[in-house]
């Protein structure tokens, strides 16, 4: 039998507490959770920083510039450099429970882009993985089209007895992925080249958000048992008592 994978795609209107539900997911399934879950969701306007930006002279003109854009200043689960979320993008935060002699780190990247591009290449999309050169957060993880554009890119975290990869998939509205980010990066002078952001819906001209989440549910259907699931009341309890650690 597959193994069972708990879907959620609840929707959360506060970036922090998104942010923490994550956390907690990973902590839960790391201390014996009855399945992996995997979160397929909306995100509010959001800039996930990682630790390395925080370090950064001009993180504070970068966190305003956040606000100045509309999306809100979060640290990220994972690590790697500034990444936009907002209602075009379809967040992607996947907890597995991890025990020893199971998939490596490589090991597991590899499977979620395994996912990300056949799930890509299934609504005509020229999906491949590499580093765009210029793109926002750049990694050997990436998804891009036509080895042109960023579509989503990929972190991972791992604590005893559990793994977390998460990412953003911009699924529409390119554009406001640019907006937010342009002034972030020239605030944090970090390389960054708006041409290199792309949408699924570009690429493909009438695949948006709701296809590419179906396109996902099926890729991951074919190697999990997925059970569709309302987020429990103990994970947004135990999520808030984390905002704290993700608030900027």
């Amino acid at each position: 039998m597959s193994r069972p994978l708990h879907l959620f795609t609840q929707t959360l209107s506060d970036p922090v507490l998104d942010v923490a539900v994550s956390q907690a997911l990973l902590q839960a399934v790391a201390d014996g959770y009855k399945a992996d879950t995997l979160r397929l969701t909306q995100p509010p306007a959001m800039v996930a920083f990682g630790k390395l930006d925080l370090l950064q002279q001009g993180f504070p003109a970068a966190r305003e510039a956040c606000w100045q854009a509309g999306a809100a200043p979060v640290l990220r689960l994972a690590g790697g450099r500034a990444a936009a979320f907002h209602p075009g993008c379809l967040g992607i935060a996947w907890a597995r429970k991890e025990d020893p002699g199971m998939l490596d780190t490589q090991a597991r990247f590899d499977l979620i882009a395994e996912i990300l591009t056949e799930s890509l290449a299934a609504l005509g999309v020229d999906a491949r993985r590499g580093e765009v050169p210029g793109e926002y957060c750049p990694g050997a993880s990436t998804i891009n089209a036509r080895d042109q554009v960023k579509l989503v890119g990929v972190g991972q975290r791992s604590i005893k007895g559990g793994s977390h990869l998460g990412g953003v998939l911009v699924c529409e509205n390119e554009q406001h992925t640019k907006e937010i980010l342009i002034p972030v990066y020239q605030a944090l002078e970090a390389e960054f080249n708006p041409d290199t952001c792309g949408s699924v819906l570009s690429e493909t001209g009438d695949a948006g958000l709701a296809a590419t989440l179906q396109a996902l549910q099926v890729s991951f259907g074919a190697r999990y048992q997925i059970h569709e699931c309302e987020l429990p009341e103990w994970v947004i309890d135990k999520a808030h008592k984390l905002v704290e650690h993700h608030r900027l």
